[in-house]
């Protein structure tokens, strides 16, 4: 049976409709195109949720996790994770990742603070992070990231 709900995450308040943009992740053409993204995991959708407010990647092979380069994202932050019907959305060559060319409504929205994700984001490690770096063709500047991790909270590690 095809699942008749997909999820997306988004840092932002939406209301209404879903529309289509070019998402900024420049490290395969899969990931820039003019759409709305979507993901057949609520948990992977949750984790997106909170990209855009510090660098940071997904590799999903592992877990769900989004995993941030320096910064940790703002506790009190709210995030939210939008239903939207799949019946528009196609499979990409990413594991569970969907697009659709139209808009599209959405369902049903729930928010989040990200206090309350810890399990779903960790700080990179420094191997990942000099692959990640490389992969965009700049140099690692690995240590002074770290220096930037001023806003230690209560979160992993």
């Amino acid at each position: 049976m095809k699942q008749k709900v997909f999820y997306h995450g988004s840092p932002f308040k939406i209301n209404g409709f879903l529309e289509l943009r070019k998402a900024r992740d420049t490290s395969k053409e899969a990931n820039c195109q003019f759409v709305v993204y979507a993901t057949d995991k609520f948990d992977i959708a949750k984790s997106m949720s909170m990209k855009g407010e510090s660098p940071a990647f997904s590799v999903y092979e592992k877990d769900s996790r989004i995993i941030f380069m320096s910064n940790a994202p703002t506790p009190e932050r709210e995030v939210y994770v939008y239903e939207v019907p799949a019946e528009s959305f196609m499979e990409t060559v990413e594991k569970h990742q969907f697009i659709s060319k139209v808009k599209v409504p959405i369902l049903n929205s729930h928010s989040f603070k990200i206090k309350n994700l810890k399990d779903y984001w960790r700080f990179a490690t420094e191997e990942e992070f000099n692959q990640r770096w490389k992969k965009m063709g700049y140099p690692s500047p690995y240590k002074e990231f770290m220096g930037m991790r001023e806003r230690k909270i209560n979160l992993p590690e």
